[in-house]
């Protein structure tokens, strides 16, 4: 279920009102927290001050995403992307050479969350904390982001494949989220 798209005119209103939809929302909301919590756990007395200042900056950054992913999950917002990006094509009479553009849009977007997947782990090259786990959480988030990109291109059947009950999406979305969760509880508790 989307948006409400009527006459080429996005409406937002809750995109997901599933059971699935819903637990994806909380656990990204609830992971957020965790994220937030952990940045402020941050190992202050760590004599390495800039793998302080890298896995707070890491920590802040993963809650932000998060909770962009969670809002965006009932709110749809790619298919305000894809209305908005009709009508405009529409208008400046580009419309059919749209699957162009939607490729160019999807390779763009696989090489900016691919460098910044690179630039993330080679701030944490030396770095000895629990946010690797949180980083391999980030790399399956943004796996399921270029797919859900492509889906411009129909792959849908894709990530609704579901043998056994479980769709495809779930697994990265969730199995991501699950992931920067453990990592991120890890961090939090006392160390001895």
């Amino acid at each position: 279920m989307l948006a409400i798209i009527n006459n080429n005119i996005w409406y937002p209103t809750i995109g997901d009102p599933t059971f699935m939809g819903w637990l994806t929302v909380v656990a990204y909301l609830l992971t957020s927290v965790l994220a937030i919590i952990s940045a402020i756990k941050v190992d202050k007395n760590n004599p390495d001050k800039q793998e302080y200042r890298t896995n707070q900056f890491i920590w802040w950054l993963i809650a932000l995403i998060l909770l962009f992913l969670g809002i965006n999950k009932q709110l749809d917002l790619q298919s305000w992307l894809t209305v908005t990006g009709k009508n405009l094509a529409i208008k400046e009479g580009w419309y059919e050479s749209r699957r162009i553009i939607q490729g160019i849009f999807i390779v763009t977007l696989s090489i900016f969350i691919l460098a910044f997947m690179i630039t993330i782990t080679w701030l944490m090259k030396n770095n000895r904390s629990n946010a690797r786990w949180g980083l391999i959480g980030l790399s399956f988030l943004s796996s399921f982001v270029i797919i859900r990109g492509a889906s411009f291109h129909h792959v849908d059947k894709l990530i609704s494949f579901a043998p056994v009950g479980i769709r495809f999406n779930w697994i990265l979305e969730l199995g991501g989220i699950l992931a920067i969760a453990i990592s991120a509880i890890q961090n939090i508790k006392p160390h001895n």
